[in-house]
């Protein structure tokens, strides 16, 4: 099973996917806000929570 790392971008009001295998970024996600570094992935990994300032 692949691994990311997930890492908030305030500039571009998304949020980097990266895989831990190769160092790349995958893709990114839009979150319509100014992610400010908070996040948290749920245990099952179908949730995000991002804190973000508007």
């Amino acid at each position: 099973m692949e691994k990311f790392a997930y890492v908030t971008n305030t500039d571009s009001n998304d949020i980097s996917v990266i895989s831990l295998s190769n160092q790349t970024e995958i893709g990114r996600i839009p979150v319509g806000g100014s992610p400010r570094g908070g996040m948290a992935i749920d245990a099952k990994g179908i949730y995000g929570y991002v804190d973000f300032c508007q």
